[in-house]
């Protein structure tokens, strides 16, 4: 693998990891709701931007005669993780809702089976696995344990429902 590509992949991942603990502190100051649309407003004109710049045609077919999936996409999976993410992480640990958040690709594997009638061969098996206790490993490595309680279970019952909307 390229060192760039390498660079680019390890950035992501400090992103995306460091979003939890963001939006932890971020929801002391600003409603869940509100920062799940601030985030959503903001990524969506530079994420249209980059798109128009690597494939202005593609984009401009989409955009034209797919509005409505596009929209529903956008809404669903995006908008709607945001705001349960937010709402999740106010209401439980920032560890709980990354460990169940991370469990996504496990959920995907399970309706891309009962849905699209995939199958997931061994290696896909073992991948998924793999990526999951490396994920429970970092999460848990600094001595954090899971959060408890009603509220905490709300937010573990949101913080799925921002899995299942990804």
């Amino acid at each position: 693998m390229k060192a760039r590509n390498f660079a680019l992949l390890a950035f992501i991942v400090v992103m995306w990891g460091s979003a939890f603990p963001l939006v932890k502190i971020a929801i002391s100051e600003v409603p869940p709701i509100t920062l799940g649309f601030l985030r959503f407003l903001i990524a969506t004109p530079l994420l249209l931007g980059y798109s128009y710049y690597r494939d202005r045609k593609g984009l401009r077919t989409v955009l034209t005669k797919h509005p409505l999936p596009m929209a529903l996409m956008a809404l669903t999976g995006v908008m709607s993780y945001q705001v349960c993410q937010n709402i999740g992480v106010k209401l439980t640990s920032a560890t709980n809702s990354s460990i169940i958040i991370s469990s996504d690709p496990i959920m995907i594997a399970v309706l891309a089976t009962v849905i699209l009638k995939e199958r997931i061969n061994l290696t896909r098996a073992v991948g998924i696995l793999t990526g999951f206790i490396g994920v429970l490993v970092v999460i848990l490595s600094e001595g954090q344990w899971a959060a408890t309680g009603s509220s905490a279970f709300s937010g573990d019952i949101l913080s799925l429902g921002a899995a299942l909307s990804w």
